[in-house]
C-alpha cells in the first residue's frame, strides 16, 4: 500500500500495480503437482501474514490471489472487502449470524452453517481452491445448492479422494486444518512442513523458496535441479563421513 485516506464523499487507497489473478491467468487451464504445492505453498504464507494482523479474509477463491507485479514469483493476496477482525469470542463459541459471504465453491463447512468464520476457514477456503486448481473433476459446482455443495464437500472428506493429482502426503493439510480449534491461528508450521516433504517426494524435488511460478517453467526446472545437487551432495558428504569413521574406528582396533 502506497497511501489511504478519507475525502468528505469518499475514502481512498492507492496501491502498486501488481500482476494478474491466477483465475484470469490460468483460465480453465490445470497447476501440475509441482505449481499446485507452490500456490499452497505461497497462498499460505499470505494468510499467515493476514492471521497475524488479526483479520479473517472470509472472501477465499483463485480470482483474490494475484502475482507480484515485481514479477518476483510471489503470490498476493487482495480484496478485503468482506474482511473482518477476528472476534476470538464469537470464534471460539462459532456464533451463528444471518450472512452468507464468499464463493459458495469455497465455503468453509462453518460458512455453509452461516457460523462466525475464523482463521481457520481461510485456510479451509483455500484448500477447496487448491482442489479446483489441481484437478480435472472439483466436485463443488456453482451450479449446485448450497446444501448439495456442503454435502458434497463433507463426503469428499470421508472417501479420502481429495487432491488425488497430489502427493499422497498433501492429505495431511486438511487433517491440520481440519483439526485446529475454533478462534486458533492454525500451526503454519506443521502445515508448510507437509508442503515441503511433498515437493521433495516428487520426481524432481524442489525447494519452495527458491522456485518460479510463472510464466514458465524455466525458473522451476533452474530451482529442481539446485535442489537435486544440493541433496546429492549433501549425501556424499555424509557417505565421506561414514567413511571416515570406518577407518578410523579400524585403525584403532589393529592398536
Amino acid at each position: 500500500m502506497m497511501t489511504y485516506g478519507e475525502k468528505k464523499t469518499f475514502l481512498f487507497m492507492v496501491l502498486h500495480l501488481e500482476g494478474q489473478s491466477i483465475q484470469d491467468l490460468l483460465g480453465d487451464r490445470k497447476l501440475s503437482p509441482a505449481k499446485s504445492i507452490i500456490f499452497a505453498y505461497r497462498s499460505f504464507k499470505c494468510l499467515e501474514a493476514l492471521h497475524q494482523m488479526n483479520i479473517v479474509h472470509r472472501d477465499i477463491k483463485h480470482g483474490n490471489f494475484i502475482l507480484s507485479g515485481s514479477n518476483n514469483g510471489r503470490i498476493l493476496i487482495m480484496d478485503f472487502g468482506l474482511s473482518q477482525i477476528h472476534n476470538k469470542t464469537a470464534a471460539q463459541n462459532r456464533t451463528k449470524t444471518d450472512e452468507l459471504v464468499g464463493t459458495r465453491e469455497f465455503y468453509s463447512l462453518a460458512a455453509h452453517q452461516q457460523l462466525t468464520q475464523t482463521f481457520k476457514d481461510d485456510t479451509e477456503a483455500v484448500l477447496y481452491v487448491l482442489e479446483y486448481l489441481s484437478s480435472e473433476t472439483f466436485a463443488f459446482s456453482s451450479d449446485d445448492t448450497l446444501e448439495e455443495i456442503q454435502k458434497k464437500k463433507e463426503s469428499w472428506r470421508m472417501s479420502g479422494k481429495f487432491f488425488d493429482q497430489l502427493p499422497a502426503k498433501m492429505k495431511d493439510v486438511l487433517k491440520l486444518v481440519d483439526g485446529t480449534p475454533p478462534g486458533d491461528i492454525p500451526n503454519y508450521n506443521a502445515i508448510y512442513n507437509v508442503f515441503i516433504t511433498a515437493a521433495a517426494s516428487l520426481a524432481n524435488g524442489f525447494d519452495l523458496e527458491g522456485v518460479g511460478f510463472f510464466p514458465g517453467d524455466d525458473a522451476l526446472l533452474k530451482a529442481q535441479k539446485k535442489f537435486n545437487k544440493t541433496i546429492a551432495k549433501d549425501e556424499g558428504e555424509r557417505s565421506k563421513s561414514k567413511s571416515r569413521k570406518r577407518s578410523q574406528s579400524k585403525s584403532k582396533s589393529r592398536h
